[in-house]
């Protein structure tokens, strides 16, 4: 209280208020106001100055200085990794499982030669292939009708090509050098063609002729109304009339004996 100082303290950012007893001793208390952006800084009653909640923008933060410990455990989501950052080295041993990898994402390019197992080999672009020569059959194949025979390299290898002989009636069929097995010319009989297999895209025009016609076979439902020509119509129920009214006579009838003559043109 004895000390008392007539210089001042100043601040580049506000006034500062000298308090106690007596007025402006030096070694009183001192109140400072202290002006803050209010945008990451604030002034808490409690603790002063302070930053402030969410003050803390992209631009205040050093390069490097987020480090691991101060990422919480779970806080990284896809949409905060950079596309194409994850590399191998990311990645832990036996960490990708099947449900991780898309469907038909391994192409011929992903996969080991490792892969191909007996029977397999991988051909230069990556893609598998049946090895014939690794595979060897020791049974037998076997026809009721014939013996089969295996030609081939390595012999009898199951993959080669396999000649059968295939016995045949040589009536209904027959083998041909180029077609192989088919059907013989003249080969379908009668008993061959099922009940109703023949319908009306199996008849070429006009194959039907008067012999395979079945007497009385044409009824009056076949008639087409243009058969009934001069003198002749056709019924509603499709049989044929003579139309009198379609036929006029210009001749006359007489009787000299009691027979009786038709004259005029045509005759009778």
């Amino acid at each position: 209280t004895a000390i008392a100082g007539d210089g001042t303290i100043s601040s580049p950012n506000s006034s500062v208020i000298l308090t106690g007893t007596p007025a402006n001793a030096t070694l009183e208390n001192v109140g400072f106001d202290v002006n803050v952006d209010d945008t990451t800084l604030e002034v808490d009653p409690t603790n002063g100055v302070q930053i402030k909640d969410l003050g803390v923008t992209t631009a205040k933060i050093a390069t490097d200085a987020i480090d691991n410990t101060k990422i919480t455990d779970d806080a990284v989501q896809t949409e905060n990794i950079l596309d194409g950052t994850i590399i191998t080295a990311d990645i832990a041993d036996n960490a990708v499982n099947t449900a991780k990898v898309v469907d038909d994402a391994i192409d011929k390019d992903k996969i080991n030669p490792d892969v191909a197992g007996t029977g397999l080999t991988q051909a230069t672009d990556g893609s598998l292939e049946v090895d014939v020569t690794a595979i060897a059959g020791d049974g037998t194949i076997s026809s009721p009708n014939s013996s089969v025979i295996l030609t081939g390299t390595p012999t009898n290898a199951i993959l080669e090509n396999v000649g059968f002989d295939v016995n045949v009636d040589d009536t209904t069929l027959e083998v041909d050098p180029t077609n192989g097995v088919q059907i013989k010319d003249l080969g379908v009989t009668t008993a061959k063609i099922a009940a109703d297999a023949i319908d009306n895209t199996k008849i070429a025009d006009n194959a039907v002729s008067t012999a395979k016609v079945v007497d009385d076979a044409i009824d009056k439902d076949k008639i087409n109304p243009d058969v009934a020509g001069t003198g002749l119509t056709q019924a509603a129920d499709g049989s044929l009339e003579v139309d009198v009214t379609a036929i006029a006579g210009d001749g006359t009838i007489s009787s000299p004996n009691s027979s009786v003559i038709l004259t005029g043109t045509p005759t009778n």
